[in-house]
């Protein structure tokens, strides 16, 4: 499981596996930032591609931390994974892939 998770991100650190119901679901976080203090925790279910017989849920612990810019609108800021499109559930290999499989279904194909 560590090395399907370094696939999409060498910042994540695995923490468990469990499979119910034929859904694996990855526990992860990311490495925390150093000098940023946290403001809240909060899980996010992100799909990925199917892993043997199983669809795969990456259950991520996605942190805010305080904006270090005292003068910002916000007092937060998000943290951001690039293999996932903003507030997207699906990565971005499983979305490609999805397109890649429709357009072969197709009965008129992209080409």
């Amino acid at each position: 499981m560590k090395d399907y998770l370094k696939e999409l991100d060498p910042g994540l650190v695995y923490i468990k596996h469990v499979i119910e119901k034929g859904i694996l679901k990855i526990y992860c976080e990311s490495l925390p930032v150093p000098d940023k203090p946290i403001h809240s925790r909060q899980e996010r279910i992100v799909r990925d591609l199917p892993y043997g017989e199983h669809k795969v849920e990456l259950h991520i612990i996605a942190k805010k931390y305080f904006n270090p810019d005292a003068t910002a609108k916000k007092r937060t800021i998000a943290e951001r994974f690039e293999f996932v499109h903003g507030r997207g559930r699906r990565t971005k290999r499983l979305e490609e892939w999805l397109v890649r499989m429709s357009a072969q279904m197709s009965s008129i194909g992209l080409e």
